[in-house]
C-alpha cells in the first residue's frame, strides 16, 4: 500500500497509466476545504461554507452532503473511525453517529462558562480525543 505501483500519483512519467488507476477527484464542487477527517473505509468533509460531506459511508466513493440541523451551530471539528464519526459545534455541543446511519445520531451538550475559540478532534488507536480552547 502507498508504493504507487500504479502509477496512480503520476510520479514515473516513463509509466502509462490505465485508464481505470487516473484518480477522479469526487468533491471538485464543494470549494475550499477547511478540515478532513479519514477513518479506513469512510471520509468526512468541511467545506469552507460548513458544509459536510462524507464519502464511502454506503461503499462507494459518491460524496454524499450530511444535512445539519438547525440546532447544531457551526461546526469547529470532525472526527473519524470505522465505528464512530463526530462533530463538535461552536457551542461546544458534540453530535455522534454511526457510518452511514447519519439518522440516527446523538448529540452531547455541552455548557461551557467561556467562549469557545476552537476544537480540536483527534483520533488514535480507535479512541476519539476532543480539545477545546476558550478565550
Amino acid at each position: 500500500m502507498g508504493d504507487n505501483t500504479n502509477n496512480r500519483l503520476f510520479l514515473d512519467l516513463d509509466k502509462p497509466v490505465e485508464k481505470s488507476y487516473q484518480f477522479k477527484p469526487v468533491l471538485d464542487h464543494v470549494g475550499d476545504i477547511k478540515q478532513i477527517a479519514i477513518s479506513k473505509y469512510c471520509t468526512l468533509v468541511l467545506t469552507g461554507s460548513g458544509e459536510i460531506w462524507s464519502i464511502g459511508e454506503d461503499n462507494s466513493r459518491a460524496p454524499t452532503r450530511i444535512n445539519l440541523d438547525s440546532k447544531i451551530s457551526q461546526v469547529m471539528g470532525l472526527g473519524a473511525t470505522k465505528q464512530l464519526h463526530i462533530l463538535v459545534g461552536q457551542d461546544g455541543a458534540v453530535v455522534r453517529w454511526t457510518p452511514g446511519r447519519w439518522k440516527e445520531r446523538d448529540t452531547i451538550v455541552n455548557k461551557f462558562k467561556k467562549k469557545l475559540t476552537k476544537a480540536d478532534v483527534a483520533v488514535y488507536s480507535r479512541k476519539i480525543f476532543i480539545l477545546y480552547v476558550f478565550e
